[in-house]
């Protein structure tokens, strides 16, 4: 193997880890997007479930006190802000995500490439050594003749 093709070998290795590490990358915030989401999803069903007790107990009576109206209030505020904030996250996450998915098609395609180059130069070298061969071949046919 010529040290060209050592060189091509090496920077290959370093390819395919720099791909992996990214794939790693991914798979994370992938995972921590999933949470979020589920996150943003459990908040939602908390505020539907809030406002859905609320009305189960106003159907129950007439009037309702100022206190009960300001409890929902307060609480479904508390959810919707949390919702919100969640929401924001979760958009970061994702233009994140998006970002990192980007990059690692990226690395896909340079190690793509790197290895049609390395094939490329690994069927020349041996195209060269099959000509070597022959040379060598004819010229002992010449000399034993």
């Amino acid at each position: 193997m010529s040290q060209r093709l050592k060189s091509i070998s090496r920077i290959a290795r370093l390819l395919d880890h720099q791909k992996e590490a990214i794939e790693m990358e991914v798979l994370q915030t992938r995972q921590k997007l999933d949470q979020e989401q589920n996150n943003l999803a459990d908040l939602e069903n908390r505020l539907e479930m809030t406002i859905g007790t609320f009305e189960k107990d106003m159907n129950d009576k007439v009037i309702c006190s100022s206190r009960e109206v300001t409890y929902l209030y307060g609480v479904s505020s508390f959810i919707s802000n949390k919702i919100e904030v969640k929401q924001t996250e979760v958009q970061q996450i994702d233009r994140k995500l998006r970002a990192q998915e980007d990059v690692l098609l990226a690395a896909f395609r340079k190690q793509k490439v790197f290895g049609l180059f390395k094939n490329k130069l690994v069927a020349r070298e041996k195209r060269t050594e099959a000509l070597l061969e022959q040379k060598s071949q004819d010229f002992l046919n010449l000399v034993t003749r």
